[in-house]
């Protein structure tokens, strides 16, 4: 499943603590680094006509209300089981995507809800079944749901 993204138009990006350590530099131009390992484990969103960076799913004991799992099946927010925590529709700004320890490009971005416990805003980037070239290239049964692309 998606463990991290990439994302190249870190300009936008300007909250968050260790901006720097996530930074790197490749093919000559910066990319910011945002991985599920990660101690502050955070994600980029579009929202509300801005890049936030929020917390990328609910830590265990931390909330009642929101799933401790790291990404939200599209299907379960299709089927409505999401309702009760008003999720709102967002965009990781992700340039590549992480599964598996594979590497693959994004053109648009990976598709995500935002919840609310209190005044904390939680991130769930959506997935869904893997097409048959994504579970061949990453060994994933689940892929994002990638913006206006298919893998």
């Amino acid at each position: 499943m998606l463990s991290g993204v990439a994302v190249r138009e870190i300009r936008q990006i300007v909250e968050g603590r260790s901006i720097r350590e996530r930074t790197r530099t490749r093919d000559g131009r910066p990319e910011m680094y945002f991985l599920l390992t990660d101690v502050d484990r955070v994600l980029p969103v579009y929202l509300g006509g801005g890049v936030h960076v929020l917390q990328w799913s609910a830590r265990r004991g931390q909330s009642g209300r929101l799933p401790t799992a790291a990404w939200a099946e599209l299907e379960t927010l299709d089927r409505g089981q999401w309702h009760d925590l008003e999720p709102l529709d967002a965009v990781i700004p992700a340039s590549r995507a992480l599964d598996n320890e594979v590497w693959y490009d994004v053109r648009e971005g990976i598709r995500a809800i935002v919840v609310c416990d209190g005044d904390c805003r939680v991130v769930y980037p959506l997935v869904e079944p893997a097409s048959h070239y994504y579970r061949a290239m990453t060994k994933s049964e689940w892929m994002p749901c990638l913006v206006r692309q298919r893998i």
